[in-house]
């Protein structure tokens, strides 16, 4: 495990909940790797790590990538089925756990900016779409280790020095959250605004379950009712419709021309536009 007193210039923003413990650090690997090198050493709920750099990042399906100075990259630890035992939640919830964080970082995202352009890619990439042009701003992970879950969030902040010059995002292509503020981002602040948001929407999921916040997910589904392709992992198609909306077990609901209606896993496809 890092020592984050080994971070020089780390800052560790304040939670007056108490329910985040929050370790900062210059550099790692992956935030993720050692959020589940915490769970494996038996860390608490509310355990997050935040970087300002990573080496060996990945995240959803694996996919890695190097993560450089400009973004907010953390990762944390939630128990529901273990700390929250008695909010009755078992394996087959988990998955709603996807469409919740992604709400949670529009949501926080949205107020931060004061944009209406932050939106949501099922299961839970959260993107810039404006006059058309669509950018990648943030990706979302969640894994299950001992029962506890590994979430892990990315998000653009600045470009690189390598490319200062400002392009129009085209679809999985990077948005960067200064292209929204024409501002400075205070980093601090911005993770306690997350982390609240997080943490809120969480309890509320404990005690009451997913369906009271699929309305707002649906309304900031960017791709709602429009026509996708969903594709295999492999890049197989398999489907064409338009996007209904989510199930409550956070399933994409397809229409296809015939009126069928397809109910589509994240673990086994993803969209094409």
């Amino acid at each position: 495990m890092l020592d984050p007193v080994a971070a020089s210039g780390a800052s560790q923003p304040k939670d007056p909940s108490g329910f985040w413990d929050v370790r900062a650090f210059d550099e790692v690997d992956s935030t993720n790797t050692r959020i589940k090198e915490a769970i494996a050493q038996g860390e608490p709920e509310g355990t997050c790590f935040v970087a300002r750099r990573q080496t060996a990042a990945y995240g959803r399906q694996g996919r890695t990538w190097s993560s450089p100075e400009g973004g907010l990259y953390f990762s944390f630890i939630l128990d529901p089925l273990g700390t929250h035992a008695n909010a009755g939640k078992t394996l087959a919830d988990l998955p709603a756990l996807s469409l919740l964080l992604s709400l949670a970082v529009q949501s926080a995202l949205a107020a931060f900016t004061g944009s209406d352009a932050i939106k949501i890619k099922w299961p839970n990439d959260i993107l810039v779409v404006r006059a058309g042009a669509v950018g990648k701003l943030c990706g979302i992970s969640l894994e299950a280790i001992n029962k506890k879950l590994c979430c892990g969030i990315g998000i653009n902040i600045s470009r690189p020095e390598a490319s200062q010059t400002s392009v129009a995002p085209a679809e999985n292509t990077p948005a960067y959250l200064v292209d929204i503020v024409a501002d400075s981002v205070d980093l601090d602040q911005l993770l306690s605004q997350l982390l609240v948001q997080i943490e809120g929407l969480y309890h509320a999921w404990l005690e009451q379950g997913i369906a009271q916040v699929i309305p707002e997910y649906n309304a900031q589904l960017f791709n709602l009712g429009q026509a996708v392709t969903l594709e295999a992992i492999d890049g197989t198609t398999l489907y064409t419709g338009k996007v209904i909306g989510v199930s409550e077990t956070g399933e994409l609901i397809l229409e296809q021309q015939d009126g069928t209606r397809i109910a589509a896993n994240s673990g086994e496809v993803h969209t094409r536009h």
